[in-house]
C-alpha cells in the first residue's frame, strides 16, 4: 500500500472574476486541508487562486506548465513545483493523467 499523497487536479480559465477567484482558493484549500497535492496549470486566473488557496492551508502545489523553461511559462507565485513541458495546450493531458481526481 503506497503512503504516497493524492494528487487532485484544478483545471480554469486563465482569467477569472473574483467570484470565480473566490470559489478557486476555496477548492484549493479544500484540496490541501484534505491532505491531497494540487496540480494544476501554474499560470494565472483559477489556477493561481486554486494554487493561493492550497498555500494558505499549508499544502503542496505543482504546476504543470506550457512552456520549456521559467522564461517561456513563469509560473504564478503560488506555485511549489513548476513542471516544465515544452507541450503547450498538450500539458493539459499530461495534468489530467497524472491527477486522481480532476476539478475543472
Amino acid at each position: 500500500m503506497s503512503s504516497r499523497r493524492g494528487q487532485i487536479a484544478v483545471i480554469g480559465s486563465g482569467t477569472a472574476d473574483s467570484y470565480l477567484q473566490n470559489l478557486a482558493f476555496e477548492v484549493g484549500s479544500r484540496i490541501a486541508k484534505a491532505g491531497m497535492v494540487l496540480l494544476c496549470g501554474g499560470r494565472a486566473g483559477v489556477m493561481e487562486a486554486a494554487a493561493k488557496g492550497a498555500q494558505a492551508a499549508n499544502g503542496m502545489t505543482i504546476g504543470v506548465l506550457p512552456g520549456k523553461d521559467e522564461m517561456a511559462s513563469p509560473p504564478n507565485r503560488y506555485i511549489d513545483v513548476a513542471l516544465y513541458t515544452g507541450m503547450g495546450q498538450g500539458r493539459n493531458q499530461v495534468l489530467v493523467l497524472s491527477a486522481n481526481a480532476v476539478i475543472a
